[in-house]
């Protein structure tokens, strides 16, 4: 257990030496991997920001049912009765008086409403739902009705809202795949360059009985502390990102009468990007060494 946990120290230190070794151009290849994944991980953040605000909008399903202009709420007392039979349903009626004298009064246009021949508001009922998918459910049967000129669904846009969140999501996973491919190329390619830095050191441990486990560690660590320092790069871009948004999100929510603040990376999902960019990078030098390694077999 001892010479286990010896040949591991041993694989960390000469790592972090070979790491430090060319800082420029550790800096450099910190700042792609950290800028490449701060793009994705951004999105996501700002995707998950707008989904807690959806979620805790005070919206209430419901269809709002117009009749047709020549129908009266007393002709429709059938469609009112079946409607409040429904479990789940509450049920409201708008008469087309009512209404207008209301929107004369809020609207303070007086003059308007004498202006009008006629009422140009029809009569109207309001189903509001328990179940926020049932009014997507009875949406169709209302529209087949005679007497019914419109029905229209006004919680809607909160679900074309999820639905592009879950768009969005979908496409922030593909971008962060494809990032991850070419971060696994990346490492790959900058593994190779320390294999060939350190041929000479590789081909003698082989003739002196070396294992392969022996001379991969080292490098599998180089591998896994550059992506574990990249994701903490793009963690801190993300964070700095969150941070100079805050202001001008808050102002443009302030103009809409809503209170809103963005939030940036929660822990855990900043625990996942790092641990990921470090399989990734392992991964990456793990299939680096393993073709170098045939390679450098003696004859």
């Amino acid at each position: 257990m001892k010479a286990w946990w010896w040949a591991h120290q041993q694989a960390l230190g000469t790592s972090i030496r070979s790491l430090f070794r060319q800082p420029f151009a550790l800096m450099m290849t910190l700042l792609v991997i950290g800028v490449a994944l701060a793009i994705p991980a951004l999105l996501w953040v700002l995707i998950s920001n707008g989904e807690k605000i959806v979620a805790n909008m005070p919206v209430t399903p419901q269809l709002t049912v117009m009749l047709k202009p020549e129908v009266r709420l007393a002709n429709v007392g059938p469609l009112i009765a079946d409607l409040k039979a429904r479990p789940g349903v509450q049920v409201e009626t708008v008469d087309r008086d009512a209404a207008f004298q209301d929107l004369i009064k809020r609207g303070q246009l007086g003059e308007l409403g004498d202006a009008l021949p006629d009422n140009p508001l029809p009569d109207a009922i309001v189903v509001k739902f328990d179940d926020i998918n049932a009014p997507a459910q009875l949406l169709p049967v209302l529209q087949q009705k005679p007497e019914v000129a419109e029905v229209i669904h006004d919680a809607a846009w909160v679900e074309r809202l999820a639905a592009f969140a879950h768009l969005g999501r979908t496409i922030v996973i593909w971008i962060g795949g494809l990032l991850g491919v070419g971060l696994l190329v990346i490492m790959a390619n900058t593994v190779r360059l320390q294999i060939l830095l350190r041929k000479d050191e590789i081909e003698v441990s082989q003739l002196i009985g070396a294992t392969n486990r022996y001379i991969r560690r080292p490098f599998l660590y180089f591998a896994a502390l550059q992506g574990l320092l990249g994701g903490a790069v793009a963690w801190g871009v993300v964070e700095f990102a969150v941070i100079q948004l805050h202001e001008p999100v808050t102002q443009l929510a302030h103009l809409y009468g809503t209170d809103l603040a963005l939030s940036g990376m929660p822990v855990l999902e900043g625990l996942i990007l790092l641990v990921s960019v470090m399989l990734i990078s392992w991964l990456g030098a793990w299939i680096a060494v393993g073709r170098h390694l045939k390679a450098f077999m003696p004859k």
